[in-house]
């Protein structure tokens, strides 16, 4: 499998309440039946609150059955996470949101 470069989400702005999902629309999610590793850049430019994004990952794309590859419990700054396939709690499947 050769190396590229997919983007998930264009940069976006998102605004919410307190405990409140926001989920990407199904014409969004990537197809990444061609992968098995993923490097994930995050960058937050401003945030209130807590705030935690899941990369999620499932065979189907139907919403109730996305799993979390990884997790991240947002700040402000540039952080990258990686999911190696050899290691991976949740390996990257079909869809990825």
């Amino acid at each position: 499998m050769g190396a590229g470069v997919v983007e998930i989400q264009e940069w976006t702005t998102v605004g919410g309440l307190s405990g409140m999902t926001v989920t990407q629309p199904v014409r969004q999610y990537i197809d990444a039946s061609e992968w098995s590793d993923g490097i994930f850049w995050m960058d937050v430019k401003y945030i209130t609150g807590g705030v935690r994004l899941y990369i999620e990952t499932s065979m189907t794309d139907e919403d109730e059955y996305f799993t979390p590859v990884v997790n991240y419990v947002s700040t402000t700054g540039t952080s990258m996470l990686i999911s190696r396939f050899d290691s991976a709690t949740t390996p990257i499947m079909r869809y990825l949101r």
